[in-house]
Formats: structure tokens, C-alpha cells, sequence
């Protein structure tokens, strides 16, 4: 495929794109996931791939150069945690917004993520269209998770204080401003977050 030819941290050719739409760096390092999830992101009408990234210090030098607005940001890197790049752009680049998509399900990781600066937390075993769902949150400056991390007890990282929702808290595809939900398993989830959280406007 193309896009496993292509030198890692280099732009990602595409569609005739506008300045409307989303600029999303894609940091992974299996080539076969990236080639995919670039080509699904060139074919979103709010969305473009400006490059991608095999491992955290290509992702620091495309970061620096491309200048994305949304990094989707796999935690198992060979040369390093995800985590602490997370920190790192929290502190030097406030203004990117970090989507982990990931296949770690333990709710350690999820909440250390969104400690560390992510915005986002989405299991690669979501559909796409939590993923797309998830990277409009994060640009809006909201704090998403899929419903499978909500339903491994976010409100519980909330009330201890491990992790702190910024803007409003969205769950899976259903855009969600707190107590509002409408899926009954996840308002009462939210419910409980709202209550720990403080987070109600």
C-alpha cells in the first residue's frame, strides 16, 4: 500500500482540502493502521490527514512542523510512552488536542491519559464513527470518551480526582452535555459523574 512506502513524520498526500477542515497528525506504529486510518480520514468531508508518525520522536518533529490541530495518538510506542508525550504537548502545546486511540482497555491507562493532557480516550475496536465523533469533540474543547471506557467506571476517576473533563464530557456517538443523555445506562454513568464531578453547568 502507498501509505506504508511513505517515509514515517512526512506530510500525507490527499484530496483537494479546505481550511475548514480538521488537521489530524496520526501517531501509530503499525504501517497497516495508518495507511488505513489516513485513507478513512481523507475521505471525511470535515477532516484531512497532514501526516503521520511510527513512533514519539517522528511525532515530536511533525508536531512541530505540521502543526495539527488533533492528534490521534496510539500509547505503545517503541521509543517511548504515549503518556508522556501526552504530558509533554500539555505543557508546550496547549493548543493540540490529543485523541488516544488505542487498543489498551485498562482503565489505569484511560485515566492517566486524560491526567496527562488528552482530551480523548477512543478503543480501536470502536467504530469509525466514534472515532470521527471523538475528534469533533476534541476540537470543540471537550473531553470524549468511547462508551467502552464510560462504562468501566469514569465517574469514579472523577470523583477521586485522577482525571478532570474539560469543556463538556461526551460519550461514545451521543453528544452529551451533562445529565443530558439519553441512552439510560449512560445517563445514570453521567449522573454520577456530574454529582463527583461538579461538572454541571
Amino acid at each position: 500500500m502507498q501509505g506504508a512506502d511513505r517515509p514515517r513524520g512526512s506530510p500525507v498526500p490527499g484530496n483537494v482540502m479546505t481550511d475548514q477542515k480538521i488537521r489530524v497528525l496520526v501517531v501509530d506504529d503499525h504501517p497497516f493502521f495508518r495507511t488505513g486510518i489516513v485513507q478513512w480520514l481523507n475521505q471525511q468531508s470535515d477532516l484531512k490527514c497532514i501526516g503521520e508518525a511510527g513512533n514519539i520522536a517522528q511525532a515530536r518533529k511533525a508536531i512541530d512542523e505540521l502543526k495539527p490541530d488533533v492528534v490521534l495518538l496510539d500509547l505503545h510506542l517503541p521509543d517511548g510512552d504515549g503518556l508522556d508525550l501526552c504530558s509533554e504537548l500539555c505543557q508546550e502545546r496547549p493548543g493540540t488536542r490529543i485523541l488516544c486511540l488505542t487498543h489498551r482497555d485498562e482503565n489505569t491507562f484511560a485515566h492517566r491519559a486524560l491526567r496527562n493532557g488528552a482530551r480523548g480516550y477512543v478503543m480501536k475496536s470502536e467504530a469509525t464513527e466514534t472515532v470521527h465523533a471523538g475528534i469533533r469533540a476534541v476540537m470543540k474543547g471537550d473531553t470524549f470518551v468511547s462508551r467502552q471506557v464510560a462504562a468501566r467506571g469514569l465517574h469514579n476517576w472523577f470523583r477521586s480526582g485522577l482525571a478532570t473533563p474539560i469543556g463538556k464530557l461526551r460519550i461514545g456517538t451521543q453528544v452529551s452535555t451533562i445529565g443530558g443523555v439519553r441512552n439510560r445506562s449512560v445517563e445514570r454513568e453521567i449522573a454520577q459523574t456530574a454529582e463527583y464531578g461538579n461538572l454541571r453547568n
